[in-house]
């Protein structure tokens, strides 16, 4: 039995004298390289930030343990338990981690320096997004938009440093982040 083509079906085979003949098909655009999210300067202000501010706090940590719920938190971190209700799960696994990464000096302490670390990691977060924001907002600014990319760089780095260090350096920030405390992770 024999299958019909219908009538409207495209013939394969070469085309009649006179027609212009297909081109070969084209192989598919080069993939567009998508610049990063951050740049380089955005990361350095992330740097300068975290280093400035965990520097200043690990100069002021807390010698031992001091009032309010510390020790029952520090007992709870060592022996990765969970202290009182609502006992703080990621807090206790987080100060664990720091009971075991850091050999030396006191229970209390290496605590401590755990929460330095996150609460200055977090003012270097601040200061990356205020780098990279400043740079969007001043790209989405009409007149801004010819200005020299050196003196954009320099706006950026400084808007991030800024605010990072206002955080880091805040009152309320320093006194939770040098002493054992669920507030700054």
């Amino acid at each position: 039995m024999k299958i019909q083509q219908p009538s409207n079906a495209k013939k394969t085979g070469s085309p009649k004298p006179g027609q212009p003949q297909k081109p070969a098909a084209t192989p598919p655009p080069a993939p567009v390289k998508v610049p990063p999210l951050f740049r380089k300067i955005d990361w350095l202000v992330l740097i300068v930030c975290f280093a400035a501010v965990w520097t200043a706090y690990l100069l002021t940590l807390a010698p031992d343990l001091t009032l309010e719920d510390s020790g029952e938190l520090c007992t709870a971190s060592f022996y990765a338990g969970i202290p009182h209700p609502p006992g703080y799960p990621f807090w206790a696994i987080y100060s664990w981690l720091w009971t075991v990464i850091v050999p030396f000096g006191s229970v209390a302490w290496r605590v401590e320096v755990g929460e330095s670390f996150a609460a200055a990691m977090a003012c270097g977060l601040v200061g990356l997004m205020v780098s990279r924001g400043s740079s969007m907002l001043i790209e989405g600014i009409e007149e801004l938009k010819e200005m020299n990319r050196k003196w954009e760089g320099a706006i950026c780095v400084v808007c991030g440093i800024t605010a990072g260090l206002l955080l880091g350096f805040d009152n309320f920030m320093w006194k939770e982040s040098v002493v054992i405390n669920r507030i700054s992770v």
